[in-house]
């Protein structure tokens, strides 16, 4: 292309290349003047709605006048391509001056306060980025910046483009609602800029991993390291600005831009001032340009800390919050959410006993189709089984007498009843047999609606219809003479009532009621009620929120004296007044919390939280049939087998931190095998069996790790500044291939097991390595030279060239005789390619993406990991 005219634009020459296709610095010869040009891979706009759509979008882009966005000339094709002329933007990106260390914070400032302005330009067009990321920042010699690719991200989202060799990075500035594939709006702009400010005060990513799957968790269920326990100087007014633009619900972060800058402006005019209040914490490392001058620095390292370090930070940092904390406020405390329960399976609707000691709960054991009343202590361990039935048990409600816990049966038959059983187990009671269920019976989240008794006792509100299509209505009965009272009366248009709960004094039922046919589209109601249980007047509409009418209701839960209700929504828990005055607060629980219980005193609140999990399964192909091998409620990943197949080593997050765990080959007999608290990963077996190569960000940066198979410390093999990953050992067991990026891209790079200096082998980039035919053959995961996707290169050590294996490859590893491997990312088949022949056959078809393969010695065995959804209770003991 150097050297060509496109249209009117002579290529002077190249200026980066990606998976969005490839930028060129050109003269436009109509104006006379320099600009760029991306030339957009064909994949992106091959579709004509897509393209459509795009025009659109990077015609919003061009409408953007702002000296911090970056302007667009033209869209326009030529030669069969299509591409964009844009301003020529001398400098360099953020990525690369984070790179050499944190900024200094003056400028970090700076260009954060930049970049808000150039988006609060286009937030106010109505314009979102959504992939603000260091690589799309410019920052020019005067230090002006500039924002990049406008519209470009729209396009990749649009034509399902997965870009393999950038993933990792854009996955880790991704903002929660992002990861999940739901809506966003500007707020998710926010979040990434928070993610930004957070990498140039620290040098480090808030959310790291070395697999998508483990920058997600993190996203979604961890908190950064504090700021001031990774930097001295950083006033706190900033960590609190950045933990704001960090919310994991959008609502609690800034809600405009606008708003960002301000606060960024107050926290330049604090350190200007030197008024900056800080926490004693580790000094950030050292810039690289700011060190060139000592001449006795040598090649910079980043500082690694021992754990005692860490912890004392860390509890300078808890004892200084708690210092400036005002005395007296209840909500100066966050709540704060521990397991109540993790078993295998769903564990819903928790209701408590009377005296707030224990839960009754349903779980499914683990298994499909197998529900069953459990009740457990808290601080108890194991749960005891209340029923055994061939049905379904579906919901609990603990009476307030403490006499009986009632539930809904759904029998082998179908029938639907309402039974009650004492808490100890015994001889349950049929109460009703209810009608045909109507849509309400079960939530969106497929969990039977909450029962309620009266406070005496003595009745039970229970969803229910008394014919075939009638809506569902909200029914009292008398648990001794069995007498029905019909209290809430929805139109025919209307899908149904549910999730009755009564307020402590009784004169009050909040339920839920589905609109316009819709239980997805439900809305909070109170029904006043008389000393005789009669309805009086019709039932209330209470708002929960404005600004989502038409997201679901659920398990509205009364506070202990009533003036405020506890309802779960699309986004999480919120509490409201009783009276419907003044809008809902979200009790940042998590987005995927609902239909909580509160314990009659009103101090402990347990509900059912959803999580995405991790799990590793195993393949025998003797028989073609999977079965899981590694699970829990917390993610179990990255699954490798020992050279004689008797051992597994893993990656779990159960202890709270991914460290490597060690198991038999059936899955028993796990062990914890480090205890470093930071993110572990890429376990490998040395050939004899006695070691593990793995890597960690133990020491802030990624670095290789060795440790004896039996426990004990571990010990780091590498120490470079740059990040080192994805180990694997060479046969002879004397040296280790990884993945580096310490010349700027990651390749691959080997180093003796006892030390010295690392040399590089692969000339593309690469992760992953393996090494076999005893040391001959080097293969490795590389993205492809177009960058639309991923391949497996070959190459002949020590010098020979690098070949293509397979063009289109996800996960994969090697065996004795063959390679197994997905074909992308988001595939459901293992495959497998015959070294001798050349042949390609499928193994096994999934249900679901496969991930992370390893394939045991006798190549019969085949490990996989894939993606589940948990739901746990959640157990707040310190709500007020």
């Amino acid at each position: 292309m150097i050297g060509r005219t496109i249209s009117h634009y002579k290529i002077l020459s190249q200026l980066g290349e990606g998976g969005m296709g490839v930028v060129y610095q050109a003269e436009d010869a109509k104006l006379e003047r320099t600009v760029a040009l991306k030339f957009l891979a064909p994949h992106l706009v091959q579709d004509r709605e897509v393209r459509r759509r795009f025009e659109r979008e990077a015609k919003a882009a061009a409408s953007l006048d702002h000296p911090n966005v970056c302007t667009v000339y033209e869209i326009d094709e030529a030669e069969g391509k299509t591409f964009i002329a844009m301003a020529y933007v001398e400098g360099e990106s953020l990525d690369q001056k984070i790179a050499l260390g944190p900024l200094k914070l003056e400028e970090a400032l700076d260009i954060a306060q930049q970049i808000a302005k150039g988006l609060e330009a286009a937030h106010k067009k109505g314009i979102g980025h959504r992939d603000i990321k260091p690589q799309n920042i410019m920052v020019g010699p005067n230090g002006h910046v500039t924002i990049m690719d406008f519209g470009l991200a729209q396009l990749a989202e649009a034509s399902r483009l997965t870009r393999t060799d950038e993933t990792v990075g854009t996955t880790a500035y991704m903002s929660p609602e992002q990861t999940q594939g739901s809506g966003t709006d500007h707020r998710t702009d926010i979040w990434s800029l928070g993610v930004v400010l957070y990498e140039m005060v620290t040098g480090l990513q808030p959310f790291q991993g070395h697999y998508d799957q483990a920058v997600m968790y993190s996203i979604l269920n961890e908190e950064p390291e504090p700021i001031t326990a990774l930097r001295t100087g950083v006033p706190m007014l900033l960590e609190d600005h950045i933990g704001k633009a960090l919310a994991k619900e959008p609502e609690d972060r800034y809600q405009h831009v606008g708003d960002l800058i301000v606060d960024l402006r107050a926290s330049q005019k604090r350190l200007e001032s030197g008024h900056s209040r800080t926490l004693g914490a580790v000094e950030a490392p050292a810039r690289q340009d700011d060190a060139a001058s000592d001449a006795s620095s040598g090649a910079q390292k980043r500082t690694r800390w021992p754990l005692w370090v860490a912890m004392a930070t860390a509890l300078a940092a808890t004892a200084a919050w708690y210092l400036k904390a005002p005395r007296g406020s209840d909500d100066a405390t966050p709540l704060v959410a521990v397991p109540f329960t993790s078993y295998d399976g769903a564990e819903f609707n928790p209701t408590f006993s009377p005296d707030g000691s224990q839960i009754a709960f349903i779980w499914d054991g683990g298994t499909e189709g197998r529900q069953e009343l459990y009740t457990k202590s808290i601080g108890a361990e194991e749960p005891l089984k209340i029923t055994s039935h061939a049905g379904k048990v579906y919901t609990a409600a603990w009476s307030p007498s403490g006499h009986a816990i009632a539930y809904m049966l759904q029998t082998s038959e179908g029938r639907y009843e309402l039974r009650i059983v004492p808490p100890a187990g015994g001889v349950d009671q049929l109460v009703a047999e209810l009608g045909p269920p109507g849509e309400v019976y079960f939530s969106v989240r497929g969990f039977a609606t909450p029962l309620a008794w009266t406070p005496d006792s003595k009745f039970l509100a229970v969803p229910a219809t008394t014919e075939p299509g009638q809506a569902q209505a909200i029914f009292l009965i008398d648990v001794n003479s069995r007498e029905k009272l019909q209290l809430t009366f929805p139109e025919a248009k209307i899908s149904g009532d549910s999730h009755p709960r009564f307020s402590h004094t009784g004169n009050r039922l909040a339920f839920v009621r589905g609109v316009d046919g819709l239980f997805t589209t439900s809305q909070l109601y109170i029904l006043d009620l008389d000393e005789a249980m009669t309805p009086v007047g019709d039932p209330r509409h209470i708002q929960v929120h404005a600004e989502q009418p038409f997201s679901p209701v659920l398990g509205p839960a009364w506070t202990h004296d009533d003036s405020e209700i506890v309802v779960g929504v699309q986004d999480g828990l919120r509490r409201l007044a009783s009276d419907g005055d003044g809008a809902a607060t979200s009790l940042r629980l998590g987005s995927n919390s609902g239909m909580g219980s509160l314990s009659p005193d009103g101090r402990k609140l347990a509900f059912h939280l959803f999580r995405l999990d991790w799990d590793i399964l195993q393949v025998d192909r003797r028989n073609g049939r999977a079965s899981p091998l590694i699970t829990s409620t917390l993610a179990d990943f990255a699954a490798s087998f020992s050279p004689n197949g008797t051992r597994i080593a893993w990656t779990s997050y159960r202890s709270g931190f991914a460290e490597i765990w060690v198991c038999r080959a059936d899955g028993t007999g796990a062990v914890q095998l480090t205890s470093l608290e930071q993110r572990s990963g890429t376990a490998v077996w040395s050939p004899d069996g006695t070691m593990i190569a793995f890597d960690s960000q133990a020491g802030g940066a990624g670095a290789i790790f060795l440790i004896n198979a039996e426990g004990g410390p571990p010990q780091a093999l590498t120490s470079d500044p740059a990040n080192d990953i994805t180990p694997a050992w060479s046969p002879n067991g004397k040296e280790i291939y990884f993945s580096s990026n310490r010349d700027g891209e990651y390749r691959i790079w080997s180093m003796g097991v006892e030390g010295g200096d690392a040399s590089r082998v692969s000339d593309s980039t690469g992760r992953f390595p393996e090494v076999r035919a005893g040391g001959e053959l080097l293969y490795f995961w590389s993205a492809s030279a177009s960058g639309e996707g991923s391949q497996l290169l070959r190459k002949r050590l020590p010098d020979g060239p690098e070949s293509v294996v397979i063009e289109e490859v996800g996960s994969w590893t090697s065996g004795e005789t063959g390679l197994y491997f997905t074909s992308d990312g988001a595939s459901t088949t293992i495959r497998r390619l015959d070294f001798d022949s050349g042949r390609v056959t499928d193994v096994f078809e999934a249900n679901s993406p496969i991930f992370q393969i390893n394939v045991s010695p006798d190549e019969q065995t085949i490990l996989f990991g894939q993606t589940d959804n948990q739901v746990d209770i959640m157990l707040v003991e310190n709500f007020r």
